[in-house]
């Protein structure tokens, strides 16, 4: 069979009998019979995805949301549903990572890290973070902003001007799995709807998470982690209940991490056979 992905699928080419397919170009397009390839796996960006979506015997799909969208849309098509997955990381310790971020920065064992990350700080809900963390009374509340240099630079004026501008860390995004090993809360008031894999990247390390009810992950969390809409400023006090308890924190944590831990490589890859076989 034959799989068309306009997203890299690292370990897709590993599967036995099934192949990519080659989009034709130039003078074979023109001249040679149209083919399809067997399995589409839909993203809304594609400019032909109507087409291939037509043709395809099988399309993959990474959400419910857009598994009802298709299903009115393609008619008597089989499409199938697999959330996306992350690199299953190794065992760590929280507590040592935490330690660590606090000699790091020079900051007391008692600091709690409320973290946000997105390579779309404005549709990711940069000022939606803000707001929630200058209304936290958690006294020892800490939060690290990552991104890329650019993003940094331009919320970095933004924060100066802050009255609780303490608060906040800005650090650069290939600092990311550290600031996520040692961070207790995860917040995505995103506006996006598409996946925020990042949610489950967090959930991996032992993070409580936080994100938009319009989200496709909030797909696969409860609804204490769902905020209302990006601006849900109810969910401070679920913030602020968390960072005053270690038990809380704990149990919540290694929860999602065992929740993550449904949406690996080879979890992803275990569905895709049972999918094509």
């Amino acid at each position: 069979m034959t799989y068309y992905s306009s997203t890299k699928i690292d370990f897709i080419d590993t599967i036995e009998n099934l192949e990519e397919f080659k989009k034709q170009n130039g003078l074979k397009r023109l001249f040679s019979k149209k083919s399809y390839a067997d399995i589409y796996f839909y993203n809304s960006t594609d400019k032909d995805k109507d087409s291939l979506s037509n043709h395809a015997k099988v399309i993959i799909v990474n959400s419910k949301r857009i598994k009802n969208i298709l299903a009115s849309r393609y008619e008597n098509k089989q499409i199938e549903l697999i959330y996306p997955c992350i690199d299953a990381n190794e065992e760590f310790s929280k507590a040592q990572a935490k330690q660590d971020m606090c000699d790091i920065y020079g900051l007391r064992t008692e600091t709690r890290f409320v973290t946000f990350y997105d390579s779309d700080f404005k549709n990711g809900g940069i000022k939606e973070f803000i707001s929630m963390v200058n209304n936290l009374n958690f006294k020892f509340a800490k939060a690290c902003i990552i991104g890329d240099t650019k993003s940094l630079d331009t919320i970095r004026l933004f924060i100066a001007r802050l009255k609780t501008k303490h608060r906040f860390l800005l650090i650069e995004e290939e600092k990311l799995d550290m600031v996520l090993q040692a961070s207790d809360v995860f917040i995505s008031p995103t506006q996006k709807k598409t996946f925020n894999t990042n949610i489950l990247k967090a959930m991996s390390y032992e993070n409580v998470v936080f994100t938009s009810v319009e989200n496709d992950a909030s797909e696969i969390l409860d609804t204490f982690s769902l905020m209302h809409s990006h601006n849900d400023i109810s969910v401070v006090f679920k913030i602020d209940s968390i960072l005053h308890s270690e038990n809380d924190l704990k149990l919540i944590g290694e929860q999602n991490r065992q929740t993550s831990l449904n949406f690996t490589y080879q979890q992803y890859k275990n569905n895709l056979l049972k999918i094509i076989n």
